[in-house]
């Protein structure tokens, strides 16, 4: 009968695997807040009976985002 070996992990590769998670979770907070932000803008454009309306470009490795009511 031959004996089992349970496989084992190398601690840093945990380490690092902590880091990524918390990358991710501030840009899902990020993204979040930017949702928040556009509806509140666009309810508030409803409020005041007009239109929303937004615009966003990248170009350049620049960008910029443009977001009003009509």
């Amino acid at each position: 009968m031959e004996n089992y070996i349970a496989p084992s992990m190398s601690a840093d590769l945990a380490v690092t695997e902590d880091f990524v998670v918390w990358y991710v979770i501030a840009i899902a907070i990020l993204v979040a807040l930017a949702a928040t932000i556009v509806a509140a803008c666009a309810l508030f454009c409803i409020a005041k009976g007009k239109t929303f309306s937004g615009q966003w470009s990248y170009t350049d490795g620049g960008g910029s985002v443009k977001i009003g009511c009509q």
